[in-house]
């Protein structure tokens, strides 16, 4: 029984110790990159959803989000086209 505890508390010391390095640096990063996302979805019309419903809501956001996508594939194939 006290093996239990002390596994618990050595993954929350792990966990504080990626957070506190190296593993911050990623969260950032990821942060502002979802963050630019947002924002570029909401530049193109998807602020508020008219819609009621999970299901209804996921139809009117994943036309966005595959648009989203094929923007990015074609920037980065761009990119990689001139480099």
């Amino acid at each position: 029984m006290e093996q239990g505890p002390v596994e618990l508390q050595e993954v929350a010391q792990d966990g504080m110790r990626v957070r506190a390095s190296a593993g911050a640096k990623s969260f950032r990063r990821e942060k502002s990159l979802a963050e630019w996302a947002n924002a570029g979805v909401r530049n193109w019309g998807l602020d508020r959803v008219a819609v009621r419903g999970l299901e209804k809501v996921r139809a009117v956001a994943l036309p966005f989000a595959v648009a989203h996508d094929f923007r990015q594939t074609l920037l980065l194939r761009s990119r990689l086209a001139a480099a």
